[in-house]
């Protein structure tokens, strides 16, 4: 999901709420992203459910 897509959908009557599972794992600051047009992080998906911090803690907000 992106954040245009997400308005999109809205504005076409076919969504009332966007969901950003993925990118508010590798993105802590996802709604200050989405507001100031910062790019996203992209997650690491080979360190899902690897049973460590890895993956899920450790990316960094936008330095902007």
């Amino acid at each position: 999901m992106s954040r245009q897509r997400a308005q999109d959908l809205i504005n076409d009557g076919l969504i009332d709420l966007a969901v950003f599972g993925t990118a508010y794992i590798s993105n802590p600051d996802l709604v200050a992203r989405l507001e100031n047009n910062w790019p996203l992080t992209e997650a690491k998906r080979e360190t899902f459910y690897g049973g460590w911090a890895a993956g899920y803690v450790d990316y960094a907000p936008h330095q902007g």
